[in-house]
């Protein structure tokens, strides 16, 4: 994937540069320099807490490649594919990043989403999909135990602008990549995570209201207008919403 600032595959790379950057800046001691850059690997499965805290981390994801129109998305895509997401965000693996032991806050992490493949609209030559047909999705937001939550809650960090994960049930249109090994992703097998944040994913159901961020902050301010003008208030054209008609009409056989 590439990173969100820490999570499993997204550009990683970024984020290790991040993460030597911090190291650099606060060197531990010999004592601790073995004890560094530890990963955890959690499963939330079954977990019945609830996020009760959001912490919003911008610009700490990086595309692997400048992506500027559909054809440069379609391009930096090694695979295309409709999913079914058979997972929520609390209830998925997280890989979580932190820079000592004794460290109650992960400085970097990923969730791992299951989705059911729906369709192959584009492969790599050496990609086989499983019987299973489910396949793992690195997402660059992530959920942790924090005394910040309290002891019931999940702390939610979000890694990506614009990023909002893939919603249990929900059907999407994926522009995947593979992402790079790292300390985060070492051990988790082969993983796809989305080429661009937000652009790079798409709701195909309409069962997903936050799958266009921009979109979802209009509707937000327009809930705090006088009712007068939100009979006559009509809803932007965003970037996601263009792209997605453009996507729509480019695939239309296959969506079918």
């Amino acid at each position: 994937m590439h990173i969100l600032c820490g999570k499993t595959v997204v550009s990683l790379s970024c984020c290790l540069f991040l993460l030597m950057s911090s190291v650099s800046a606060n060197p531990p001691s010999k004592g601790e320099q073995a004890k560094s850059r530890v990963v955890s690997t959690k499963w939330l499965k079954g977990n019945r807490k609830k996020i009760t805290k959001v912490i919003e981390t911008q610009n700490c994801w990086f595309p692997r490649t400048q992506i500027n129109t559909v054809y440069d998305l379609e391009a930096a895509a090694e695979l295309i594919v409709v999913v079914r997401a058979l997972d929520d965000l609390t209830e998925r693996q997280q890989l979580l990043l932190y820079l000592r032991e004794d460290d109650s806050f992960p400085r970097f992490g990923a969730s791992i989403a299951q989705v059911e493949v729906l369709r192959v609209i584009k492969k790599p030559s050496t990609f086989v999909l499983p019987s299973s047909k489910t396949l793992p999705i690195s997402e660059p937001v992530y959920v942790f135990t924090h005394p910040e939550a309290g002891p019931d809650g999940l702390v939610l960090r979000r890694m990506a602008e614009n990023y909002r994960e893939l919603k249990k049930g929900k059907t999407y249109l994926l522009f995947l990549g593979v992402e790079p090994k790292d300390d985060v992703t070492r051990n988790a097998g082969l993983l796809y995570g989305v080429v661009a944040p937000s652009l790079a994913k798409y709701n195909l159901d309409g069962g997903d209201p936050q799958d266009d961020v921009e979109l979802e902050e209009a509707y937000r301010l327009r809930d705090k207008l006088p009712m007068a003008q939100r009979r006559q208030w009509q809803p932007p054209a965003t970037k996601k919403q263009q792209w997605k008609a453009t996507i729509l009409k480019r695939y239309a056989d296959h969506l079918r």
